[in-house]
């Protein structure tokens, strides 16, 4: 992945030297390092957000084996066959993302299906998810959401997990 890195960096006309590491090149806010259990955040004033930086680095394979699996799919984000435990504990505990979750209680704003799913997306990140697995797993299990209600799929799911990792503020 260091090479693809680089080789795509060239291409924007940036030169890497040698004692470049990637994951200082970039850190994606909410990710955690390999076993640790701190997440990365924002400290400064005004964030420049980049969502095809975000976007690229999301869509770059691990290894031969997963990007043949995603070839397959067709999925850069997957998802997971039953909602995520913490969540399932917030949605008996939390009123306001309950009713997100059926899609009711907003009094402003976007109401339609992804309307809701996006004020999901951004409450569950609020609370602490922000596992890009587990966001799709809840966007793509919400009943009345625009991924069932409407069809709509895997590139969906993707745009919006990413927008609202993208403009939440942690």
């Amino acid at each position: 992945m260091q090479d693809k890195f680089a080789s795509d960096m060239a291409s924007y006309g940036f030169k890497l030297d040698k004692t470049t590491d990637l994951s200082r090149v970039a850190k994606v806010y909410g990710t955690r390092k390999p076993g640790k259990v701190k997440l990365s955040r924002f400290y400064g004033t005004e964030r420049v957000e980049d969502y095809s930086l975000l976007e690229h680095l999301l869509a770059l394979p691990v290894d031969a084996y997963e990007r043949n699996e995603r070839k397959k799919k067709g999925l850069l984000v997957s998802t997971g066959d039953s909602l995520p435990v913490k969540f399932q504990e917030m949605l008996e505990e939390n009123a306001e993302l309950a009713n997100l979750w059926r899609g009711s209680g907003k009094k402003n704003g976007d109401t339609s299906r992804s309307g809701y799913d996006m004020s999901l997306m951004h409450a569950c990140v609020k609370h602490g998810i922000t596992d890009i697995k587990e966001l799709a797993t809840i966007l793509a299990l919400r009943e009345s959401g625009s991924v069932r209600g409407n069809g709509k799929g895997d590139d969906y799911i993707r745009q919006t997990v990413i927008k609202a990792l993208g403009k939440s503020r942690w």
